[in-house]
């Protein structure tokens, strides 16, 4: 019996550590060691600034410093599409955006493995006047739990996730100035 249980925790422990984008602090850097079973960083992809966004998929979209990823569908649960999983990746339309890729956030695709790490990717946002972070809702980067007008393919992680669908991490306007470039 006590086997059992042992061999259960270890199956939570890798389906938890597998789903980096569940948890802000999730997931460990390739060159840290590593507690317990947590997947390296996945390197960052290397996408060109001349890539058009839209023929991105998400991994890459969220690694270009001129795309951002956005949710398509509703932002409440009582909205039709809420967490489909469908998503557009289109050119940053602000400052905000341009501050730091969503890649770099708290549950974009480099797994942050400390608060540390957290607290200065998310200080990278909002250390820029009228910029939010957005904290992610319920958004997975593994392989198969969305997709832009192009699947997923080998640059998304292969990876279990316990909620997907949702909206990324971002870099916000939090202002009505959004696109002024000045501030």
């Amino acid at each position: 019996m006590p086997h059992a249980l042992l061999s259960f925790t270890l199956l939570s422990i890798s389906f938890v550590a597998g789903c980096g984008a569940s948890t802000p602090h999730a997931g460990a850097r390739a060159d840290s060691p590593t507690p317990h079973a947590e997947p390296a960083s996945p390197a960052r992809p290397e996408v060109s600034e001349a890539a058009e966004c839209a023929a991105l998929p998400r991994t890459d979209c969220m690694a270009a410093r001129h795309c951002a990823l956005v949710a398509i569908g509703g932002t409440s649960p009582e909205d039709s599409g809420y967490r489909s999983g469908d998503y557009r990746c289109r050119p940053v339309e602000n400052r905000c955006e341009e501050a730091i890729t969503q890649w770099d956030l708290p549950g974009g695709g480099s797994h942050i493995s400390s608060p540390e790490l957290a607290d200065e990717a998310i200080a990278a946002c909002t250390n820029q006047p009228g910029c939010d972070y957005v904290p992610h809702d319920c958004y997975c980067s593994c392989q198969g739990y969305g997709q832009t007008e192009v699947a997923d393919g080998d640059e998304a992680p292969q990876c279990l996730c316990a909620c997907a669908g949702g909206s990324p991490p971002a870099c916000s306007a939090g202002t009505a100035d959004q696109n002024d470039d000045d501030a």
